[in-house]
């Protein structure tokens, strides 16, 4: 039976995962997202990255419709049901008094809450990584074939929901090294496990042979700014919070060499869940391509909460309690910017716009490099079944009734011939107004609108951030 933090800790996360849950538009990968889980399994595979997410995304669009509370369920689902695993998981390790702690600053974490209302594979990453921890916990106190199964599977599986799971496998490998040493039951046990799960892992990496770095080509390089920021962004963005989970992790750290042998490989287990997967990131990013980002490692997350929670706990009681009690109302006030504060870029709102002001037959050129939000929202939104504008874009993953895919080029010259009395172009991707090419000197501005979302410092270490703000802009005619 669930135990009464846990069941309660569980219906929390649940409630405010469903709060606001489609306040927000979708933003690109959510859109993207949605495209890939419509397609069919031959979409599913062509992201290389999050197939098992797009897969069980597909069927819950198929059954409900890709509307945005349907696409961001299954991630609201899955970070409610890892809330009794990682309670489990705590409470085998180390008690339940830290078990309860965890998941308390598990729910309250507003990176993990904000990525939880998102459509994309990462709470199906962490619940599989949770289920995969527990089974090797399982495994290392001599528990039988279910649970090597278990960790096999799950592991194995949370590298098709997001590849960087796979750190958390090299994680695993190198905590439980020890136990290869001496012949037994439990090193045959190991070995099984980690060859098992390793293999299910294969035909993604095979497939990811040979694709480059420019899916990840966004990301800015490592810089010292950023390293400091990594446990701000995992702790909702309180550098206080940050500072004081670091000091206790490391506090916690020290039982790695605890007289106790259960503790010592409990606690090794938790430190290379959290150190493994930071320092792969971290050599790959400085030696091949800039991967670094603090969702990318959200599965090393529940590590840092882990270690954090049992040093609370350790502490004396006069100490503990009030730490406990101000760590959970601190991360508690940062849930509150995750529905004040407009994370994603503005699509809805801007196509809503858009399509109150433009007239049938007036040409739109999109200057976008990913055009699928836009695309989502004017299927969503019912307005394809409006005399639709000409675009030079590509229909990716919603087709609009009647588009004319022109080059941009291509267009600007049919449109110099045509002369049409407005021309409208929508951006994300520059702040400049952009070049008008033989409509230069024809045509003046007539409006430019601007939709923004929320990128404060600590984003900004990470990622460029352009592609937050959107530019609706109309030239007239000069007669």
């Amino acid at each position: 039976m669930l135990p009464l933090t846990a069941a309660a800790a569980t219906l929390l996360a649940l409630g405010l995962g469903s709060y606001r849950l489609g306040a927000e538009s979708l933003w690109v990968d959510e859109a993207a997202s949605a495209g890939f889980a419509l397609g069919g399994p031959g979409a599913w595979i062509a992201d290389h990255n999050m197939a098992l997410y797009y897969m069980l995304l597909g069927g819950c669009v198929r059954l409900f419709g890709h509307g945005e509370h349907t696409l961001r369920a299954l991630s609201v689902l899955c970070f409610a049901a890892g809330v009794p695993v990682l309670y489990r998981i705590v409470q085998l390790g180390f008690g339940a008094g830290a078990a309860r702690v965890a998941v308390l600053m598990h729910v309250c974490n507003a990176f993990m809450l904000e990525l939880a209302q998102e459509a994309r594979g990462y709470m199906l990453a962490v619940l599989l990584v949770l289920v995969a921890q527990l089974a090797l916990m399982r495994v290392l106190d001599g528990a039988g074939r279910a649970w090597i199964v278990a960790y096999a599977l799950t592991q194995g599986l949370a590298v098709y929901a997001h590849l960087f799971a796979l750190w958390t496998l090299a994680a695993n490998a190198i905590a439980c090294a020890p136990r290869y040493l001496a012949p037994s039951r439990e090193r045959r046990a190991l070995i099984a496990a980690g060859v098992s799960a390793g293999t299910i892992s294969i035909p993604l990496l095979w497939q990811m042979v040979g694709t480059g770095a420019a899916q990840v080509s966004w990301i800015r390089p490592v810089s010292g700014a950023s390293l400091l920021a990594l446990p701000v962004v995992w702790t909702g963005g309180s550098k206080l919070l940050a500072t004081v989970s670091a000091v206790l992790f490391v506090w916690f750290a020290r039982g790695m060499w605890a007289a106790d042998a259960r503790a010592r490989r409990h606690t090794r287990l938790i430190v290379a869940w959290l150190g493994v997967p930071c320092a792969a990131a971290l050599l790959v990013s400085l030696c091949v391509a800039p991967m670094l980002l603090p969702k990318y490692l959200i599965m090393t997350v529940p590590a840092l909460e882990i270690g954090a929670a049992v040093a609370l706990t350790r502490a004396p009681r006069k100490l503990a309690w009030p730490l406990a009690v101000g760590l959970l109302l601190l991360a508690a006030l940062r849930i509150e910017r995750v529905y004040r504060v407009v994370h994603k870029e503005p699509w809805r709102e801007s196509v809503r716009s858009l399509f109150a002001r433009i007239q049938p037959g007036e040409p739109l050129l999109l200057e976008l490099p990913c055009p699928e939000p836009f695309h989502y929202y004017v299927e969503q939104l019912g307005l394809s079944t409006r005399p639709p504008p000409r675009w030079p874009a590509r229909a990716w993953g919603f087709p609009v009734p009647d588009e004319r895919a022109l080059a941009r080029d291509a267009l600007l010259a049919q449109l110099a011939g045509e002369r049409p009395a407005r021309v409208w172009i929508v951006s994300n991707r520059s702040h400049e107004r952009p070049e008008l090419g033989p409509l230069t000197g024809h045509y003046a501005l007539e409006l430019e609108q601007h939709f923004a979302a929320s990128a404060n410092e600590t984003d900004q270490l990470f990622a460029d951030t352009s592609a937050s703000r959107i530019t609706l802009r109309s030239y007239t005619l000069v007669r």
